[in-house]
C-alpha cells in the first residue's frame, strides 16, 4: 500500500508533480479559452494531489467531464461445470485472487462490496461495486458507485462441450465485458495511466480463473452460496 509520506518520491509521483505544475500553470496563465484553461487547471490540480498524497483523486477525475467509453472483453473455456464457476464468481471475495492489483474485497451486503486495489502506478484506490442484475448460473452485471474511473461490466456463463478425458458432460465458457468511462479532456491521460492495460489484465484474470477452478483440490472446496 502506498504511503502518504512526502519522503517517498517515486518516479511516478515526480512525474505527476511535473505534469501537474505544467497543466496548472497553463490553466492559470495561458491566454486560451476559459473552458480549456479551466479543464487544464483541474487536471493539473488532480495530478498535484496524486503526487503529494500518493492517492488518486476521485471526484476530480471525472467531475464535469464529457466521458467516452473504453471497452474491453475476453472469454475462456473451462473444464468445470457452470454452477461451480458461477458460484465462485458470485462470491466476490474470491475475485481478489484472480484480478490484477486487487488487494481485497469486503462484502457490504448481498449486492454491494467495497474493493481495495492499486492503480497501474501503484496508488491505492477503493470503490463500492454494486451487482445490478444476478441471473444465477447465467450472468452477473455490476457497476461501480464511486470509483476514480467509473466502470460497469457483465460476466456470462454458458455450457460448452468438455474436453475428452475430463469425465464431465459439459464445461463452461466464461465471457466478460467491461466498460470504463474516461474523460475526453486532459484528465483522460491520468485515467488511462491509472488503468494501465485493462485488456491484458482481463485476459490474465481469466487465465488465473481457469487455473484455479481446474485444480481438483479446489473443486471440492467451493461451497454453495446461501
Amino acid at each position: 500500500m502506498a504511503s502518504d509520506s512526502y519522503s517517498e518520491l517515486t518516479p511516478s509521483r515526480v512525474g505527476c508533480a511535473t505534469g501537474g505544475v505544467a497543466l496548472l500553470a497553463f490553466g492559470l496563465l495561458s491566454r486560451g479559452g476559459m473552458a480549456l484553461r479551466g479543464l487544464s487547471a483541474l487536471a493539473g490540480a488532480g495530478l498535484l494531489y496524486q503526487a503529494l498524497t500518493g492517492r488518486l483523486p476521485k471526484m476530480a477525475m471525472t467531475a464535469g467531464a464529457e466521458l467516452e467509453p473504453l471497452t474491453v472483453s475476453d472469454s475462456i473455456r473451462l473444464d468445470v461445470g457452470r454452477d461451480t464457476t458461477y458460484r465462485y464468481w458470485r462470491n466476490v471475495q474470491n475475485l481478489a485472487a484472480i484480478m490484477a492489483r486487487v488487494d481485497g474485497v469486503e462484502e457490504i451486503d448481498d449486492r454491494r462490496s467495497r474493493w481495495h486495489a492499486r492503480t497501474a502506478e501503484g496508488l491505492p484506490v477503493s470503490w463500492v461495486s454494486e451487482i445490478t442484475d444476478d441471473d444465477p448460473g447465467k450472468a452477473i452485471r455490476w457497476r461501480s458507485e464511486d470509483s476514480p474511473v467509473p466502470h460497469e461490466g457483465v460476466v456470462c456463463f454458458r455450457d460448452t462441450p468438455a474436453a475428452p478425458g475430463t469425465g464431465l458432460p459439459y464445461g463452461t465458457e466464461v465471457s466478460v465485458e467491461m466498460r470504463y468511462l474516461v474523460p475526453r479532456d486532459a484528465r483522460g491521460e491520468m485515467a488511462r495511466r491509472a488503468l494501465g492495460d485493462p485488456q491484458r489484465d482481463l485476459h490474465e484474470a481469466l487465465e488465473r480463473l481457469k487455473r484455479t477452478l481446474e485444480e481438483e483440490d479446489f473443486l471440492m472446496t467451493v461451497p454453495p452460496r446461501p
